[in-house]
């Protein structure tokens, strides 16, 4: 099987917002980070409110950071995917990724090839440490945070794409939905 594609700003932005949202220690940071943020927020409401001569009534005042607070907390994930999305622009200012540029992947029966316009690599099937299935991808996961991407927009047919994975569940045992 053999997969010829060029590799798109969004592949990589939905690679990293599933990575975000379905990794154990991420998810972890992510709950502890909003529900942090939002503590910090009121306690510094409440250092600024006792260090300042602040006439107005008290309510509004913890309000507004209880607002903000509350924003934060609601409206994480949507921070931290506008963040992801910046991440990635600046990335691709930088060449570091694959950003427009053709990209192969074929698939054989003891390894598979990744080939692009600078280099070929030849991988055995035992560095995939896992197979998640995105939204819109595979992700073949050869560490913690770095996977093959492979969009499902290359497969001519649903058959095609569960051909391919009923072939890469016979060569890695780890698939996540």
């Amino acid at each position: 099987m053999k997969y010829v594609f060029r590799i798109e700003e969004n592949d990589y932005y939905e690679f990293n917002k599933y990575h975000a949202h379905n990794t154990p220690s991420l998810k972890r940071r992510t709950m502890a980070t909003r529900i942090i943020l939002p503590i910090v927020i009121l306690a510094l409401a409440n250092l600024v409110e006792q260090s300042m001569d602040f006439s107005g009534p008290k309510y509004v005042y913890y309000g507004i950071f209880l607002a903000m607070a509350l924003c934060v907390f609601l409206f994480y994930n949507q921070i931290a995917n506008r963040e992801i999305k910046r991440f990635i622009k600046r990335t691709k200012k930088t060449g570091r990724l694959y950003f427009d540029s053709e990209i192969a992947y074929e698939f054989l029966e003891d390894s598979f090839t990744e080939t692009t316009q600078d280099s070929a690599s030849t991988f055995k099937y035992s560095i995939i440490t896992k197979v998640s299935i995105g939204k819109n991808a595979f992700y073949l996961y050869i560490s913690a945070q770095t996977a093959h991407i492979l969009p499902f927009r290359v497969f001519a047919s649903d058959s095609d794409r569960e051909e391919f994975l009923r072939f890469i569940q016979s060569k890695v045992t780890d698939i996540q939905n």
